[in-house]
């Protein structure tokens, strides 16, 4: 029975939704009139780089919009993702938050592509993933984000290998006046944002400063504070050019280690990332664009301490010091061969250099460079019948030329009713840290030093075959988006690293096949209510290792919960109040690598607002609790995750 209870519970709250009438129903249907407003299918870039309604997307694409990540009380951007099927997150430590999709990833998810603006924030170091802190905006920057469940390397490249998370920040024309907002509550939280955009002229701009504290776990040295500066200007060239131009910067400081720990003492982690970027944007006839995208990044970190290794506890400095710099340019073209076929194509280049002499034993820089060449057609097959077909040819310095195609086909009997189905096949290439890499202790006492990891010899890319059948229904007669996948994914050569000696080694370990269903439904029965439900099932179904003794791939069978669940019910009250709550249940897994076994457990979160206004003065004041219940262990059993209740005061003006 207890396994039941959280989807009786769940079914119970759907029921009783459905039950309950919208409040002007009784009055002589009015709300019928207005269901196509509140159900209209966004129109999503991410997928295939075509604008399209999400009907015509090659692929299951969630859309995370404002109203969503107001309504979700959260305070990371990471935690969004908690509304998205599929998707895993946990916090390594109250610092480091992590995401990733479909499991077999531990606190680095190097699977998954993330952009803000188009802007890969795929780091280049160690290996692989995304930095959460390091994201330079803030939560009311974003106009949307766009995940891509599924595979997409067709247009995104290798990083893509098992999906895509798309940040689209706001026009400046839409941040105008001034934001000011302070956030307060236990666990030492501490937020601020200041943010002022206007117009002069024809350039439109925002710039925006604000910072994030925390605690983290109850009794873990994982404190943390985090401040971004960032900036954005769009100028309206010409009746077709537009030029934006971005700048920012982030820096944050973390705890990390344990106490009485001689290995892995207590210390403080300090990053700081750095970016430019400039696109202009030239719109041509037919519906045609062409996209000029170049940015500039650097990262840079500092993390020094003494641990204490072997049997004699001898003394070993370490420098985790590391700088990386990332120059990309891209070019994206838009055109219209003809009425019923649309076209992308474009190319990409990039060059990434690493230094780190804890990484790879010296004090040089270590670079690589890839070449991209990408394109997608839509084509219109009949009215009920369409067509996308794609890929990208990209060459990689270290591993050589891979081709990542994909096909899919959608079906629409009828404007409320979309079936998918396709393949695509992916890679992802090895971090220059996991082909490359020799970290080694350096024992200063007595002259010698001890390898601990070294990279691979000629590891091949990681490889990925997916297959995928999805429904997506639009009845707007309820108010209701039904959104389904059913997925199969085969995947090879996968990255792993094995004992050699008391040295680990980085080496193409195993191989995986996942099989699975996720969905979620979105209801609007009227404008100030909002009902979400997701639920994903999946299973790795098979695991083949190529080493015997490679002990890590049978914690990676139990790194994908077998069932998630997400309900979340949002309400507004008379223009004034609203209130939000969103219930979580989490299945048993393990986390691989440096995680540990995470019992199943349930989560509430609880969000009551009220807004107000004075004259040209508007603002909120916002309560939000997160984890209403029992604390539940987070990525490991010592990290536990207790009720944080925090206040939001926002004003505009």
């Amino acid at each position: 029975m207890r396994k039941k209870r959280p989807l009786q519970a769940l079914a119970v709250a759907t029921l009783a939704a459905l039950s309950w009438p919208p409040q002007q129903a009784a009055a002589g249907g009015m709300e019928a009139s207005e269901q196509a407003f509140l159900t209209d299918l966004p129109v999503v870039l991410s997928a295939s780089r075509l604008a399209q309604p999400l009907a015509d997307a090659p692929g299951a694409v969630t859309v995370i919009d404002r109203e969503l990540i107001k309504a979700s009380g959260v305070r990371d951007i990471a935690d969004l993702f908690r509304l998205v099927p599929g998707f895993l997150v946990a916090y390594a430590n109250g610092a480091n938050p992590t995401v990733n999709y479909h499991g077999l990833t531990g606190q680095y998810s190097p699977r998954m592509q993330v952009l803000i603006d188009g802007r890969s924030m795929y780091s280049s170091y160690y290996l692989g993933g995304v930095d959460w802190n390091m994201i330079p905006i803030s939560l009311d920057d974003i106009e949307r984000i766009e995940v891509v469940r599924g595979s997409n390397s067709a247009a995104y490249g290798a990083n893509a290998f098992l999906g895509v998370a798309n940040i689209i920040t706001r026009h400046a024309s839409q941040s105008r006046g001034t934001l000011a907002e302070y956030t307060s509550g236990n666990q030492a939280i501490e937020d601020n944002l200041l943010r002022h955009g206007g117009r002069i002229g024809d350039l439109d701009f925002r710039v925006g400063t604000g910072r994030r504290r925390d605690s983290g776990f109850e009794n873990v040295y994982d404190d943390r504070h985090v401040s971004f500066f960032n900036l954005r200007g769009d100028y309206r060239l010409s009746a077709h050019d537009e030029l934006s131009l971005q700048m920012g910067a982030t820096e944050s400081s973390a705890g990390a280690g344990f106490p009485d720990t001689p290995d892995n003492p207590t210390r403080t982690q300090h990053a700081s990332h750095y970016f430019g970027q400039m696109q202009w944007r030239r719109a041509l006839p037919d519906d045609g664009e062409l996209l000029v995208t170049a940015y500039r990044v650097q990262d840079s970190g500092s993390e020094n301490y003494i641990g204490r290794f072997t049997g004699l506890l001898l003394p070993a400095l370490l420098d985790w010091g590391r700088r990386t710099e990332r120059n990309n340019l891209e070019v994206q073209h838009v055109f219209r061969p003809g009425r019923d076929v649309r076209v992308v194509w474009g190319v990409e280049g990039r060059i990434d250099r690493i230094r780190s002499p804890i990484l790879f034993n010296d004090d040089n820089w270590h670079g690589t460079s890839l070449a991209r060449l990408f394109g997608n057609l839509e084509w219109r097959l009949a009215p009920w019948l369409l067509a996308n077909a794609g890929g990208m040819i990209e060459r990689y310095s270290l591993t050589g030329t891979d081709f990542s195609p994909r096909a899919m086909l959608n079906f629409q009997p009828s404007p409320e009713h979309t079936f998918r189905m396709g393949a695509t096949q992916a890679y992802r290439t090895p971090s220059l840290a996991e082909q490359t890499g020799d970290v080694r202790l350096h024992f200063y006492t007595i002259g010698i030093s001890q390898p601990v990891y070294r990279g691979g010899t000629n590891l091949k890319p990681e490889k990925i075959r997916s297959y995928e059948m999805s429904y997506l229904g639009d009845l707007r007669s309820l108010g209701l988006t039904v959104d389904l996948r059913l997925f199969r994914e085969h995947m090879g050569n996968l990255v792993t690293n094995y004992d050699d000696n008391n040295v680990r080694v980085f080496a193409n370990g195993y191989n995986a096949l996942l099989r699975g269903a996720e969905y979620q439904l979105r209801w609007r029965p009227d404008r100030e209510t909002l009902v979400l439900l997701n639920q994903s099932f999946e299973r790795i179904v098979g695991m083949e290792k190529y080493r015997s003794y490679d002990t890590t791939v049978t914690d990676l069978m139990q790194s994908a919960p077998t069932h998630r669940t997400t309900l979340m019910l949002s309400r507004q009250f008379a223009g004034r109040w609203s209130v939000s709550a969103i219930q979580h249940w989490m299945g048993e897994m393990k986390w691989p690598h440096e995680g540990d076994l995470q019992r199943k457990h349930h989560r509430l979160d609880l969000r009551l607002a009220y807004r107000f206004g004075a004259g040209p003065t508007r603002g909120e004041l916002a309560l939000v609790t997160q984890n209403q219940g029992n604390p539940h262990d987070e990525f490991r059993p010592q990290y536990k995750f207790n009720r944080r209740t925090f206040a939001t005061l926002s004003l505009e003006f």
